[in-house]
């Protein structure tokens, strides 16, 4: 027993080369489940409870041909949600297993698990599979509405569209990194509920797809084994010195005094801001050449004080959404004090009104294929919510296609 787990660990480590291509892969719905598993081997979450079914298949062969999974087998739905939930809360990490079973009523069992774990604040992953929408309500065998199946009890659900060659294989991997997200949130964890799609085939059956546009976006990630989203907590661990300036503008313009101070050793900034993320990510901005800051809905005026102070300190250009509250009453920076308001335009020489962009949409107007790329940034910062304008929603999608931008 002891080679197996010492080979187990290498396995691990070298899981990146373990891996089939994505682009070998049989068909989409087999890269589909494996990009959802392996991204959730990636967040930690490597244990899955699998109730056998067809539906399903899929997701059960991308958990089990991982070379890091652990797999627990059980035919009684019933029962193994409550092994899951045990599972669970015993997990020194706090992170959950994952369930996965078949469409129907095998997800109605798992119902008894899901209600424990939600009043007992433990996080649970639900992966259930399902019929494509254009079943639903014909009859088909198995089929039951199972999007919010589990109503209040889950403290967040996503129905998941069927896999397409045409779609962007980032949509499923950042879907399990909100749903790992909300399951693990404090102070209330709690079961998060994914249910999946599926078209024929559900068996690694070759069909033909084509996974250029499929795979657009995930060079980087496909080549790391980094979680395609990082989610910096800076809760209880605020960055020494930082300026009381009140609202949102506390938390964002403390970073001010990092970037004015021009180091960009790594280990000194992650030693003095006590959070290595945070280190990493003062390390992104310095190091970034073409910076790109977008700003969307603002309903804090100290919101509008901070950015422009941080968007001074890196010199780098604001493309203002129509709800930032930047685009209105000047640029007197409102709810900032003295020290704020003489600090803004001292970061590489820059002036809010040099940097501030109003109508970013406008400047895209030129031609997609040579225009954008002069304009393409290599870092892009955005605050806030998504913005108004479909045009700078594309430009920013992209970069990160194209280019390899770092959102």
């Amino acid at each position: 027993m002891q080679p197996c787990m010492q080979v187990r660990q290498f396995e691990g480590l070298l899981s990146p080369l373990l891996r089939p291509s994505l682009a070998t892969l049989p068909n989409c719905q087999a890269a589909w489940a494996a990009l959802a598993v392996e991204e959730l081997s990636r967040l930690g979450v490597s244990t899955f409870a699998v109730a056998p079914g067809s539906r399903s298949s899929p997701l059960a062969l991308a958990a089990a041909s991982h070379p890091r999974s652990q797999l627990t087998v059980a035919i009684d739905e019933r029962s193994l949600g409550f092994w899951a939930l045990g599972y669970s809360r015993a997990n020194p990490t706090g992170l959950p297993a994952a369930v996965i079973c078949s469409s129907g009523t095998a997800v109605a069992n798992l119902l008894p698990a899901v209600v424990e774990a939600s009043q007992s604040n433990i996080p649970l992953l639900l992966l259930t599979a399902d019929r494509p929408y254009e079943m639903r309500d014909t009859g088909a065998n198995q089929t039951i509405d199972q999007v919010k199946l589990f109503g209040g009890y889950c403290r967040w659900t996503s129905d998941i569209i069927p896999p397409s060659e045409q779609l962007p294989g980032r949509i499923v991997v950042s879907t399990v990194d909100t749903a790992v997200r909300y399951a693990t949130a404090s102070p209330a964890p709690g079961p998060v509920h994914l249910n999946f799609q599926f078209r024929d085939p559900l068996a690694p059956n070759a069909a033909p797809w084509q996974p250029d546009k499929f795979l657009q976006g995930l060079e980087g990630w496909q080549q790391s084994a980094e979680p395609y989203t990082a989610i910096l907590n800076l809760a209880g661990n605020p960055l020494p010195g930082l300026p009381t300036i009140g609202g949102a503008a506390a938390a964002a313009s403390g970073v001010g005094p990092w970037l004015d101070g021009g180091s960009s050793n790594s280990s000194s900034m992650v030693a003095a801001a006590g959070n290595p993320q945070l280190g990493q990510l003062l390390q992104l901005l310095l190091n970034a050449e073409r910076g790109l800051i977008v700003v969307g809905e603002q309903v804090d005026s100290g919101g509008a004080a901070a950015t422009m102070q941080l968007a001074a300190a890196l010199g780098w250009p604001v493309a203002a959404d129509v709800l930032s509250n930047l685009r209105v009453g000047g640029h007197q920076l409102p709810g900032a004090g003295a020290h704020l308001s003489s600090s803004i335009g001292s970061g590489n020489g820059s002036s809010v009104s040099q940097l501030l962009m109003h109508h970013f949409d406008h400047v895209l107007l030129g031609d997609q294929q040579s225009w954008w790329s002069k304009l393409q940034p290599d870092v892009v910062l955005q605050l806030g919510p998504r913005v108004t304008s479909k045009r700078v929603n594309q430009f920013m999608v992209r970069g990160l296609c194209l280019n390899g931008l770092i959102p």
